[in-house]
């Protein structure tokens, strides 16, 4: 009877137990029933840009003391290829790349002179680019006279080079009116009948207005 007794005692206490831990919360302050509903954490990706695609271009113009200017503008390739040539503001398709523009202003109104310059920097240019260049004069206004022996020559021509270039970019002859000539360094080569004198290290300040005897021997 005592072995009845003591076996039932210990059939409640197991089924005491068990109840009490099935309502008991665990740690994290869920019960042993419950699961988590939370789904699987979403990560937003940034927008990626699409490459350039379509055709480069670059546009070349002429400026005049800051100012634009009808002009002839020249593409190279950097080993000397030309890829286009027009007038000031025209556009050249081209494949990526670097590249040189090149200019001269035809309004004489504007600058007397032909010189032609170069951009200062090169035009790299990546796929789908349009990029535009500016070749960049500055003027300086000027008249010139003829002296020598001390007596001013009434009749007389003068071609005037950039210096270290043996291209005449203007020829002027007596007048009264200043000219708007591209500012930098020339030589002149003097003409007085038949006589032809050279003579170097003239100089046209970058907005300047100047009357410049060139004196002869």
């Amino acid at each position: 009877m005592r072995e009845i007794r003591g076996a039932l005692v210990a059939a409640l206490i197991l089924i005491g137990c068990g109840a009490s831990s099935s309502a008991m919360p665990d740690q994290s302050g869920l019960s042993t029933s419950e699961t988590s509903s939370a789904g699987p954490t979403e990560i937003s990706a940034e927008p990626v840009s699409p490459e350039p695609q379509g055709p480069s271009r670059v546009m070349i113009q002429v400026m005049v003391d800051g100012q634009p200017a009808a002009g002839e503008v020249r593409l190279l390739t950097v080993s000397g290829g030309l890829v286009g040539e027009g007038l000031a503001g025209t556009s050249f398709e081209v494949e990526p790349g670097q590249y040189r523009a090149y200019g001269r202003v035809s309004d004489r109104s504007v600058l007397a002179d032909t010189t032609e310059r170069r951009a200062a920097d090169r035009v790299t240019v990546s796929p789908g680019q349009e990029l535009s260049s500016n070749i960049e004069f500055t003027t300086s206004r000027v008249r010139l006279t003829v002296v020598r022996g001390g007596r001013a020559v009434r009749a007389w021509r003068v071609e005037l080079r950039p210096t270290g270039s043996d291209e005449t970019v203007l020829e002027v002859t007596p007048s009264t009116d200043y000219i708007a000539v591209t500012a930098g360094s020339y030589s002149a080569l003097v003409h007085m009948g038949r006589t032809q004198i050279e003579v170097s290290g003239l100089v046209f300040p970058p907005g300047a207005r100047i009357q410049l005897p060139i004196r002869v021997q």
